[in-house]
């Protein structure tokens, strides 16, 4: 049983070239209408691919905190080089 399956699944890899995940979001971004999507119509459109996408996404949108604060970090101690010269 288990040997069968990993046939059928030899057969599908074999068969369908995987296409660039880059080609696939170009597609996305060509289909969609308007501003906004859902995540529901990106999971439908990207069906095995899904997973890692919105994973990346996820991780993107918690990241946005760490990058918004970046800015405002001191580069320097607060100590000047020039202190009396």
């Amino acid at each position: 049983m288990v040997r069968s399956l990993l046939h059928k699944i030899k057969e599908e890899i074999e068969r369908e070239p995987r296409v660039p995940t880059s080609i696939v979001l170009n597609k996305l971004l060509d289909e969609a209408e308007g501003e906004t999507v859902t995540l529901d119509w990106i999971v439908e459109r990207l069906r095995d691919r899904s997973f890692g996408i919105i994973m990346l996404l996820i991780a993107v949108v918690g990241m946005l905190p760490v990058f918004l604060l970046l800015p405002n970090l001191p580069l320097s101690s607060g100590r000047s080089n020039d202190q009396g010269a």
